[in-house]
């Protein structure tokens, strides 16, 4: 009862004022979260089991009222997929073991949760004697405020498999957002700064609701005075550093930009641009490479998705060698940074042809028309080629075509999170709707997850794609983005190019 409002708490321990405290606090910029009751979809009772399913995974907290005596304890077991004799997999894929013991009073008891749970299923293990108040079982689902403000574009919308996908990503987008954009709703629930780009863009053309790709970008700029390239996941106590994340921000900057029109905020965001690329410059730029990289590369992740991409990329590890994914997220940028410049009818930040000519001589096979992984090996990666063609750097027609046709035999399910974004964003760019549509389409993709019973999207294309594989996580919703009635065109090239 201490929750209530008459609780005597005389005997409890006094709040001390923390005298070295170095939070800043600002305005908050986001609404408040909103909470709605989601009760069963399905109940059934074994010996002395009850097993309840929501219908779908939900991020909140579990509500229950049981008649015991106290002392007694039921095992409260939550999960988002059931084994294959019925019981529930409380021992998650993500490595979350979502069990614990709930210890009852006399009479009535009341299950309240301090934080939250991401879960579709319940599992309760009542000792002799106890019963449950079934008509009081619930979650309190909660999330941000979430509108749908756009529709799926007419031609997708005849299309049943395109349509789940839809539905599948609109979902995880209402379902999802927190009041940050996170990764996962079940494991480390991080503020990562490059799966939240791709994330805050498409809840940004879902709801025309702007407050959390600026609340991203504000808080990834403000990381600055722990790390002038900035920090990975932000606001909170992690420390970590991934070198794409803080280039693919930039990126965010402008696609935000070209969909509101912002001048002041764009210029305000152009010269922390510019202190971030210059922070790449001083300390790690080289001949015109970026190379000894104490960051983190993560290329694609997880590495089963990397096409054996030969340069040692080992996390905690300094790369020194410089490689073609990395120095192409960082050409993309500068020349991102240049349109920026452009749009603001100021001087080009950085005269970009000499990077690329640098990049080209030491990457590129002219003989094979494809791109080395790096500056020591003859090895062409997909995963590497990827890049130069997402962002435009293939210096002849020949190469450009042929790495599509490579992506399109490999299919789009032989690439993750980070490599399949640019891919469709490049296809908008240049008018493949042909081409994105078939990506959208492919069977061991999206609509792989939608077989393995997804209510919201996964880490990985299917239950088994990543060993640690999170069954609701926000990052692959971005499909609805290439799939939403808008111009996403304008948005991801702007006026100028």
């Amino acid at each position: 009862g201490f929750e209530k409002i008459f609780y005597d708490d005389s005997d409890w321990e006094e709040c001390k004022f923390c005298q070295y405290d170095d939070h800043v606090f600002s305005e908050q910029k986001v609404s408040p979260l909103v909470f709605e009751g989601v009760r069963p979809k399905g109940m059934s009772h074994h010996n002395r089991t009850t097993l309840i399913d929501f219908g779908a995974v939900f991020a909140g907290y579990l509500s229950v009222s049981a008649f015991g005596n106290k002392g007694d304890q039921i095992i409260v077991r939550c999960g988002d997929e059931l084994n294959e004799d019925g019981s529930l997999r409380y021992q998650m894929r993500c490595n979350c073991t979502y069990e614990e013991k709930w210890i009852l009073s006399d009479g009535c008891s009341r299950l309240q949760w301090f934080d939250y749970k991401a879960f579709r299923y319940v599992e309760l293990l009542l000792p002799e004697g106890v019963r449950l108040d079934e008509s009081q079982i619930f979650i309190t689902a909660r999330h941000a405020p979430f509108s749908l403000k756009t529709s799926l574009k007419g031609e997708y919308a005849q299309i049943p498999e395109l349509k789940s996908v839809w539905n599948l990503c609109v979902r995880t987008l209402e379902y999802g957002v927190q009041e940050v954009i996170q990764d996962c709703l079940d494991r480390e629930r991080g503020f990562y700064v490059g799966d939240g780009c791709y994330t805050a863009l498409t809840y940004l053309i879902l709801t025309g609701n702007d407050s959390m790709i600026r609340k991203l970008i504000d808080d990834a700029f403000s990381s600055a005075f722990i790390s002038e390239g900035l920090v990975t996941c932000l606001d909170c106590s992690f420390m970590q550093e991934i070198a794409e994340f803080p280039l693919i921000l930039i990126d965010l900057v402008y696609w935000y930009y070209n969909y509101g029109g912002d001048q002041e905020y764009l210029e305000k965001n152009y010269h922390l641009t510019i202190r971030l690329l210059e922070s790449y410059r001083k300390e790690y730029e080289k001949g015109g490479l970026l190379r000894n990289l104490d960051k983190w590369c993560v290329v694609e992740w997880p590495k089963n998705f990397q096409h054996g991409y030969d340069v040692d990329i080992e996390e905690g590890k300094i790369c020194h060698e410089a490689h073609v994914a990395i120095n192409a997220y960082y050409l993309h940028a500068i020349h991102t940074a240049n349109a920026m410049a452009r749009a603001l009818g100021t001087d080009p930040y950085r005269n970009e042809e000499p990077v690329k000519q640098v990049f080209w001589d030491t990457f590129y096979d002219a003989g094979r028309h494809r791109f080395r992984d790096g500056e020591n090996t003859k090895h062409c990666s997909l995963t590497g080629n990827v890049f130069p063609f997402a962002f435009d750097l293939c210096p002849d027609n020949v190469s450009r075509e042929g790495i599509l046709k490579d992506i399109q035999v490999a299919g789009i399910h032989s690439f993750s999170m980070f490599c399949t974004f640019p891919i469709f964003a490049c296809l908008v760019k240049h008018g493949e709707e042909n081409v994105l549509k078939e990506f959208l389409m492919d069977p061991d993709a999206w609509l792989r997850m939608i077989r393995e019973g997804a209510t919201a999207t996964f880490e990985g294309w299917g239950k088994t794609s990543k060993k640690n594989i999170s069954m609701f996580h926000l990052t692959m919703s971005y499909a609805a983005a290439f799939m939403a009635d808008t111009d996403l065109k304008k948005i991801l090239s702007g006026q100028d190019d």
